[in-house]
């Protein structure tokens, strides 16, 4: 966008690596914690400078859990609640840099949220949301974990009260713009990963290999990693040969790898750079999404729409969906007819019987990304939205 300014208050360790950001301004747990005993609680970073996390917390009492309870997130609110963070240094930051408008991404964080409503209270100025991730519903059984469930009702209070301070909200996924409107009494706005509409060339010469190829790219752990199963074992019944090559940067656990290697269909390609990624998408015969089917999946995905599909969809291949019908996802997927989908194990076997066997269409993948995800389109939604607010405030 041009004529735009951004600035930002950081409150994790990390470089500032970037040439967008025009100042910037960062705290992190560890700082904070010293603040409590008279150190500074956060400093002015300039481009490419880093406050590492070896550096940052070198002298910490405690080393950071990488399986992190809710008694830690409780600790590290009560830290930032008593550190002395509201410093003459961030109110000068704040006070130089004069911003017009709050663009605030929401988190499921109290300090996150008490900083947040700090910068608020002092540059006076319109507030924007923006929320990615569901953050605001019960998950299912809430009260199987007490502490867990009281801790998400005293942060669903702050969430309110921070959102309905904002003008309007942007978001991801079409089903949380509805339920998130309604919720928090402001209008929200579907934005999302953009794509060059210019660069959008369908290949009509579409064939299918020798041995055709499914493709999935991305985590495969967790239940992710069963529906994978489920999809290969469905593979391996054809009589045609076909194969599931799976990209990703990480490994399940060995019981999921000992499962798929047993179907006799699966390669684990490893992790792949982005270059080369781009390129295996396009080359597939099918490329896969798949999310869990548990209550617990659902409830972490049903508000979700995952840049990966819109990877997909620019790849120009057909598409073979697993998951629930409740989640976004899913539902886009399946009513713009972008891809073959399962909506249950038992569905999975006839739905790699009519990937294999249907000739790809791709009109309806450029008729949406023509629609919903010209890049264009969403930036200027996003600078006309800003300066209305703005001009509202004014």
């Amino acid at each position: 966008m041009e004529n735009v300014e951004i600035y930002n208050v950081s409150c994790q360790s990390g470089a500032n690596n970037n040439d967008i950001v025009v100042r910037a301004y960062q705290m992190t747990d560890s700082s904070v914690l010293r603040s409590i005993f008279g150190a500074p609680s956060g400093h002015e970073i300039s481009a490419g400078e880093s406050s590492s996390t070896a550096t940052v917390n070198a002298d910490l009492p405690f080393n950071m859990p990488k399986k992190r309870h809710t008694f830690f997130y409780m600790c590290r609110d009560l830290i930032w609640k008593i550190g002395r963070w509201r410093s003459n240094a961030i109110a000068k930051f704040l006070d130089e840099i004069k911003p017009d408008i709050l663009y605030l991404p929401v988190y499921h964080s109290g300090y996150m949220i008490d900083v947040q409503r700090y910068v608020i209270k002092r540059t006076k100025v319109p507030v924007v949301v923006h929320i990615t991730d569901e953050l605001y519903a019960y998950p299912p059984h809430p009260w199987s974990t007490p502490m867990k469930s009281l801790y998400h009702m005293w942060l669903r209070g702050k969430l309110q009260r921070l959102i309905k301070k904002a003008k309007y909200g942007e978001a991801f996924a079409e089903d949380m713009v509805q339920e998130y409107q309604q919720a928090f009494s402001i209008p929200f706005y579907l934005i999302g990963k953009g794509v060059d509409i210019s660069a959008l060339q369908a290949n009509r010469d579409w064939s299918v290999s020798k041995v055709f190829t499914f493709v999935f790219t991305g985590n495969y752990g967790g239940e992710r990693g069963q529906a994978l199963i489920a999809l290969a074992q469905a593979i391996a019944a054809q009589p045609s040969p076909a194969r599931l090559c799976i990209y990703s940067t990480s490994r399940a656990d060995a019981e999921t790898d000992r499962k798929l290697a047993e179907t006799g269909v699966v390669d684990l390609a490893g992790a792949v750079g982005a270059s080369e990624i781009g390129h295996i998408q396009r080359t597939a015969d099918c490329l896969v999404h798949v999310e869990g089917f548990s209550s617990k999946s659902i409830y972490e995905t049903r508000l979700s729409f995952s840049t990966k599909i819109i990877d997909y969809l620019m790849a120009m291949r057909p598409i073979l969906a697993i998951g629930p019908a409740e989640i976004n996802s899913i539902k886009v997927l399946e009513q713009n007819e972008l891809a073959e989908v399962a909506k249950s194990d038992e569905e999975i076997p006839q739905a790699v019987i009519s990937v294999m066997r249907a000739k790809f269409n791709p009109a309806p993948a450029i008729q949406y990304l023509n629609k919903y995800r010209n890049i264009n389109t969403i930036q200027s939604g996003i600078k006309q939205r800003l300066e209305q607010a703005i001009c509202n405030h004014s």
